[in-house]
């Protein structure tokens, strides 16, 4: 069996953070550039985040889409598959990627 937790404080009661701080300029630039600061992941880090135009549409490729096209089903990794364009281009949680050929790959999970 194997156990993991975080200590989310250090020793003398402040706030532990593995995430760097972000920055007003890194917030104008995201802002300009179309995206939004959001906090993401297990950690949840802030990080600029695009949503694309295309989510959910049809697709048999990551080339059809703005961002990459995903497996809705689990599909067999080596396998031809279709499935949809993403929402944005956070890439935490669990995923699986249609090449540009159709074929899907491995699932992975980001945390």
């Amino acid at each position: 069996m194997f156990i993991s937790g975080c200590n989310e404080t250090k020793s003398n009661n402040v706030p532990h953070s593995f995430c760097p701080e972000t920055t007003s300029q890194q917030r104008t630039d995201c802002e300009k550039a179309g995206g939004t600061i959001k906090n993401v992941g297990r950690a949840q880090c802030k990080q600029c985040i695009y949503s694309y135009s295309d989510a959910g549409k049809s697709c048999t490729g990551s080339n059809q889409c703005e961002g990459r096209c995903l497996t809705e089903d689990r599909a067999e990794a080596g396998g031809f598959a279709t499935g949809i364009c993403e929402a944005d281009s956070n890439a935490f949680g669990c995923s699986q990627e249609i090449d540009d050929n159709g074929v899907a790959l491995g699932t992975l999970c980001v945390d």
